[in-house]
């Protein structure tokens, strides 16, 4: 979350905006994830493939996404 706030806050401010308030957290997963098809190719190979890391079959990866509102300082 605070690596989220962070992000939020650099883009509006970069806009000459302020981050009002968080309007909506959701786990939804995204259409196309990057990670699950490296993943899924990963899998296709042994453990010792190069597209899955060392620690791939022991992480767990949640995607979240967070929607804020921003409005002029």
């Amino acid at each position: 979350m605070a690596k989220a706030n962070a992000e939020a806050d650099a883009y509006a401010e970069a806009m000459g905006y302020r981050v009002v308030r968080i309007v909506r957290v959701s786990n939804a997963r995204p259409q196309l994830n990057m990670f699950d098809l490296i993943g899924f190719f990963g899998n296709m190979e042994n453990k010792t493939s190069l597209f899955q890391p060392s620690w791939f079959g022991s992480a767990v990866v949640e995607t979240v996404s967070i929607t804020y509102v921003i409005a002029p300082k």
